[in-house]
């Protein structure tokens, strides 16, 4: 099934997912329904970067860095990746937080790491997103 965005402009797109998140599969998720058809819940982050990735336009070259970590403690890092040579004026970001479970990089105890996995302290995410669309223009 495919389904088209409203309006034809560029989108700017940040992801921010954990590796090892068991509540919104890194891999995706999908489920039989009751004729046992496998029926999809969530995309792959691979998937849904693509969709992106191809809606705006952008080159499949992804420039790759590793954040430097500030916190061995939770056995995590940051590794971000994003889109090169796009057509349209728009990015597209991941943050990959290897080893990341459910949990908001850069806040400590908020679910505890039995529930959600292990958090990331080496950005803040809210920092993250506020840098990343502050910088952007609204077209309206």
């Amino acid at each position: 099934m495919s389904v088209d965005c409203e309006g034809n402009g560029p989108v700017n797109m940040l992801y921010m997912h954990g590796t090892a998140d068991t509540k919104v599969p890194w891999n995706g998720l999908s489920v039989k329904d009751t004729d046992g058809n496998p029926q999809l819940v969530t995309m792959s982050i691979h998937d849904s970067v693509n969709f992106w990735v191809d809606r705006n336009r952008c080159s499949t070259e992804v420039n790759q860095m590793e954040i430097p970590p500030r916190d061995s403690s939770s056995l995590t890092r940051v590794k971000t990746f994003a889109s090169t040579n796009c057509q349209t004026s728009a990015e597209v970001v991941l943050f990959a937080i290897i080893g990341g479970g459910h949990n908001w990089p850069g806040v400590a105890g908020f679910i505890p790491a039995p529930i959600a996995g292990g958090v990331n302290m080496d950005i803040h995410a809210s920092d993250v997103i506020w840098s990343f669309f502050s910088a952007k223009q609204l077209d309206r």
